[in-house]
């Protein structure tokens, strides 16, 4: 046992709470101002004060109040989101909370340390189809904590790097909103004169036979622009489908998902990849800037107005090649297209390294965790200096 630590539970460190949704078929309990928190609300940040949906003072009291301060944690479905509570709300049964005893532990404390054991406490639930760890197993989670002034010095390491996690995440998605809002103003005809083509002039269909289902590694197309990425199979690919390989640089898109904005560029980690002609692919002609072309298709504005070439059933249309190469595209001149690509691309390498520092800052407060939560680093409480437990 380390020195000055001792065990615990977490039903010993505070009153765990298990949410309550109030009847959803009366009149009158929802639409007020009183967060009423789900596992979709948590995760974004440390503390919450919102929630999509809201309840009244009359769904309150239908519901459990949970007061600000208690730390919220997902037990059922997906396990381990948590949040602190940052005013008076609500939660539904798959979030128990913990209103923590100030004598025993500190809340943020308590944030951290669940967020630690969080791999552990869904390894708890087993097996099954919902994992579900019930109130009285969240209740005798075992950890060993701290005195309490130890517990605030390491609240206070932690949250800086929480603080510098927020201050990047929060940067990331002013420059991914600029992004969108130079896109749109970059793809605007007015900036520039444009020429009436079809995408079949600069487009042509690849057929290149490739090997059976069974043994060809697969390709696949992600939803509003992801990119490409290797297909994961539960079984082989029917011998009786043709399947056609594809080549780096290549348009490839989804017959299926074509109105979802599912394009991509074949990269070249998935060069001789094969789809079938559900995917079909497109070599690009060198009059037209690739990184142009994809931008102008998964932009919402263009990919969900496409309605009028699809066929088939509502759940299954589908927009075949001969298609989309006979529609209209305003075609602007190469140097515009390349300087539209270029301007985007930087913007991109400048998201990219902020994703990259984000990472760090993760990682980095993961390894701290680990030291700080197990005392195998401690905390001298007398001043700010970090020690080590002696070889």
């Amino acid at each position: 046992m380390i020195k000055g630590w001792r065990n615990t539970t977490v039903g010993e460190l505070g009153l765990v709470i298990t949410g309550k949704t109030p009847p959803t078929s009366t009149n009158g309990f929802f639409g007020g101002d009183i967060p009423f928190v789900t596992p979709g609300d948590l995760g974004n940040s440390a503390v919450v004060f919102d929630a999509e949906r809201t309840l009244t003072l009359a769904g309150l009291e239908q519901a459990k109040p949970i007061p600000p301060g208690a730390v919220l944690f997902t037990c059922i479905g997906t396990i381990g989101k948590s949040a602190i509570a940052g005013r008076q709300l609500a939660t539904n049964q798959q979030i128990n909370s913990v209103i923590c005893d100030p004598e025993k532990v500190e809340n943020k404390f308590l944030y951290y340390l669940l967020k630690f054991h969080s791999d552990r406490i869904q390894r708890l639930a087993g097996s099954q189809a919902v994992p579900i760890v019930n109130k009285s197993t969240f209740e005798n989670v075992a950890a060993i904590i701290p005195p309490l002034e130890e517990q605030r010095k390491i609240v206070e390491v932690l949250r800086t790097w929480d603080e510098a996690i927020e201050g990047v995440a929060n940067l990331i998605k002013l420059l991914r909103s600029r992004r969108e809002a130079m896109r749109y103003v970059l793809f605007s005809e007015r900036q520039y004169a444009v020429k009436t083509a079809s995408f079949g002039d600069f487009l042509k269909e690849s057929r290149l036979l490739g090997s059976e289902g069974k043994v060809g590694r697969k390709i696949t197309v992600k939803l509003y622009g992801k990119g490409a990425v290797p297909k994961v199979e539960t079984r082989p690919g029917s011998p009786r489908t043709r399947y056609y390989r594809r080549t780096a640089g290549q348009l490839i898109y989804s017959k299926l998902d074509f109105l979802n904005g599912a394009f991509a560029i074949v990269p070249e980690s998935l060069n001789e990849f094969q789809s079938s002609l559900d995917l079909p692919a497109f070599d690009i002609s060198e009059h037209v800037n690739s990184k142009w072309l994809l931008e102008y298709l998964i932009r919402p504005s263009y990919y969900s107005r496409q309605l009028h070439l699809a066929r088939g059933q509502r759940k299954a249309r589908r927009i075949a090649p001969a298609d989309f190469l006979t529609s209209p595209i305003k075609l602007p001149d190469r140097r515009v297209q390349d300087h539209i690509a270029s301007t985007l691309a930087s913007t991109d390498d400048e998201i990219a390294s902020q994703c990259s520092l984000l990472e760090m800052y993760n990682r980095q407060k993961k390894g701290l965790m680990q030291k700080f939560l197990t005392g195998i680093w401690r905390v001298d409480t007398t001043g700010p200096r970090l020690t080590r437990p002696k070889d």
